[in-house]
């Protein structure tokens, strides 16, 4: 049967069993409970998307809220999102390359290094020219650049025929440098800060028949910034002039990967004054020629009269400015010596034995590198010649012998010379293109002029 109220016959409710009129006060309950917790549920919906708009609201700027109308407040727009902007990346380190380090900072310096050498030079090897610069640590400077040439190319023409001796650029200068920087251990910088000349670049005059031309001092004149690099400066940024510069003057093939010399470094100019060698003297070649015994080599022919050098002196015989080195030996016979003389090149260095003429014995000029001398040799600085005599003068008869050094030969220039009679009577004489008298005083004159040559003992070999 269906589901009919069993007082009135009315279909009662499918949900709550009740039938509409019999049991209406209980269903209009139930229905209004079940409507409410409708109503309920709506509200607590409302509630909920207030509240979220709320907590919106609260954490948006005041600028980006809407404005009221009619007492409601629309419900702003959310906002646009941009998306993040990606991190900029160096390319080198996406190539997985090393990033370049930073350029040094610039340290400023009151001095550039102590022991920075004195003299730079610039020059190029050819053309008889070069420009030599005198470096302080403080910054101050001198220099002189010079050329000679054959010719007066900057002479005018009416006075060309005056120029006898050619032209020689010239230019003498002092200066200094300021706001000195240390840029690393191994470089510095600075700048020029003034140059002053001896006489003005343009002036020109006649001196003793050579033409000279005063000018500015080539490889500074046009400077502003000049780079200071020490030996140990890498060479792998340097331009190929700088380059050519540092080693085709000094006869180099090709540039080390790190400089082995002091350079400075006109950036302007591109070209560079190169660390000076200190000039090898005569006594540095003769000194290390005695205590490395390699003097021995030019002594074969010591060993033909069985004596072994012993001593030496320098002596300028020539007066050249060169001094040559004198090796002395002892014969066994009393006061009677032996001796070279070995003549070295100051361009090239080399080393050979002075050719020394015997007179004694015989006719024939005969050359020999080892000679004899009796009793002691000694120096003429107004002949530049080397005195002695080869024998025993006696008491009745003497010769001395005036010897200078000419081409790589010591020669007989002239002679003095003395008899004595039994009673004691002497006479001089003078044996120069010919045979002429000397008074006694023109004699001693001769023999008081002469000046001493001192041996010292040769050192033992390394030491």
């Amino acid at each position: 049967m269906g589901n009919f109220c069993k007082y009135c016959g009315a279909r009662v409710d499918g949900k709550t069993g009740l039938c509409p009129n019999c049991d209406a006060g209980q269903l209009r309950a139930r229905r209004r409970q079940r409507n409410m917790i409708w109503i309920i549920a709506a509200v607590a919906v409302i509630a909920a998307a207030l509240g979220a708009a709320a907590w919106y609201l609260l954490r948006t700027p005041d600028s980006g809220r809407q404005p009221v109308h009619d007492g409601l407040q629309d419900v702003p727009e959310a906002p646009e999102i941009q998306p993040e902007e990606p991190l900029e990346q160096d390319p080198a380190a996406v190539a997985g390359e090393p990033e370049k380090p930073e350029e040094p900072e610039e340290e400023p310096v009151s001095s550039l290094p102590a022991d920075m050498p004195k003299q730079f030079l610039f020059y190029s090897g050819a053309g008889g020219w070069m420009s030599l610069l005198e470096l302080h640590p403080d910054g101050t400077f001198s220099g002189k650049y010079e050329d000679q040439n054959a010719i007066a190319m900057s002479a005018p023409e009416s006075m060309l025929d005056s120029i006898t001796e050619g032209e020689t650029n010239l230019s003498e200068f002092t200066g200094r440098f300021e706001n000195m920087r240390r840029v690393s251990d191994v470089e510095y910088v600075m700048e020029l800060a003034e140059i002053t000349y001896a006489r003005e670049p343009g002036e020109q005059e006649l001196v003793d028949g050579m033409w000279m031309n005063y000018c500015e001092a080539y490889g500074l004149s046009g400077a502003k910034e000049v780079r200071v690099y020490l030996p140990g400066r890498s060479t792998s940024d340097f331009s190929d002039s700088l380059a050519w510069w540092l080693t085709v003057p000094y006869g180099l093939d090709a540039l080390p990967d790190q400089l082995e010399g002091w350079c400075l470094y006109n950036v302007e100019e591109d070209l560079a004054y190169y660390e000076s060698q200190p000039v090898q003297t005569a006594a540095d070649i003769w000194q290390a020629l005695l205590t490395s015994g390699d003097y021995l080599a030019y002594t074969a022919d010591w060993a033909e009269i069985s004596v072994t050098p012993t001593a030496y002196a320098l002596l300028d015989i020539d007066g050249d400015g060169w001094e040559e080195l004198i090796l002395q030996g002892d014969e066994d016979w009393p006061d009677f010596h032996h001796f070279s003389v070995l003549l070295c090149d100051s361009e090239t260095g080399e080393i050979t034995p002075a050719q020394i003429q015997e007179i004694w014995g015989t006719e024939e000029i005969v050359y020999s590198t080892v000679g004899q001398y009796y009793g002691g040799i000694t120096y003429s600085p107004t002949e530049r010649a080397l005195v002695y005599t080869e024998l025993n003068n006696g008491f009745y008869f003497g010769i001395i012998h005036y010897r200078p050094l000419e081409a790589g030969k010591i020669s007989p220039s002239f002679a003095l010379g003395f008899e004595r009679t039994e009673a004691g009577d002497t006479t001089y004489y003078l044996y120069r293109d010919g045979t002429s008298l000397l008074t006694e005083a023109a004699y001693q004159a001769y023999l008081d002029e002469r000046e001493s040559i001192e041996f010292q003992p040769i050192p033992d070999i390394g030491a």
